[in-house]
């Protein structure tokens, strides 16, 4: 089985920037998307810094599934969805050019929700 982690900031929920912990609407087929994961056989955790309780009730008033909340990056998780991650490969920094272009990126990167 698989288990994926998905943030909660940004990509469970509208994030527009900390704004004193204020909790936005669902982003649209967010829900959809864990539901079809869930069906493929996939475990879904949220993994957010925001406290556990808050989230769990932020998900029950949007009709989510019951979901399973943490702020550790434990090691039965596959994948991680992150609006603020980028991919990464060993080959992406196995030469010079490589480095520098990828040094280029990880400078420049912005959120969704921020560009």
């Amino acid at each position: 089985m698989r288990t994926i982690a998905i943030d909660f900031d940004g990509v469970i929920h509208t994030y527009k920037g900390w704004r004193d912990g204020l909790l936005d609407v669902p982003i649209p087929g967010m829900k959809e998307f864990i539901m079809m994961l869930q069906t493929r056989g996939a475990e879904v955790v949220v993994f957010s810094t925001r406290e556990a309780p808050i989230i769990e009730a932020w998900l029950e008033l949007h009709n989510f599934p019951r979901l399973e909340v943490t702020n550790e990056k434990l090691k039965r998780f596959s994948v991680f969805i992150d609006d603020r991650n980028m991919l990464f490969h060993p080959d992406f920094v196995a030469d010079v050019m490589g480095r520098e272009l990828y040094a280029h990126e990880v400078m420049r990167f912005e959120p969704h929700w921020r560009a």
